[in-house]
């Protein structure tokens, strides 16, 4: 588990991400979470660090996205068993 919270006591979270880089390795975990406050670069963070050519990205505050996966959660399992040939990760961001 990351907590962002304390991005905001350094420059635009900079030297916050920095001394992340160092101390974790996520490309060696199965999975994570991060939590924080609205605005601290949890995105960013998500954006930066995973690689943008293996990583699923989907985005709750879509409305077409959350739709799907209310109506349907089993869908995730399933969209996951297919992407595994081509993608490392999935991140779901925004989940309220």
């Amino acid at each position: 588990m990351i907590d962002l919270s304390l991005a905001p006591y350094s420059e635009n979270g900079v030297q916050f991400r920095s001394m992340l880089r160092r101390s974790i390795n996520i490309l060696e975990s199965n999975s994570f979470f991060i939590f924080g406050p609205r605005g601290v670069g949890k995105t960013s963070f998500i954006r930066e660090f995973l690689p943008a050519n293996k990583t699923y990205y989907i985005d709750l505050l879509d409305e077409e996205q959350f739709e799907r996966f209310s109506l349907e959660p089993s869908l995730l399992a399933r969209l996951a068993a297919g992407l595994e040939q081509h993608y490392e990760w999935i991140a779901i961001d925004e989940i309220q």
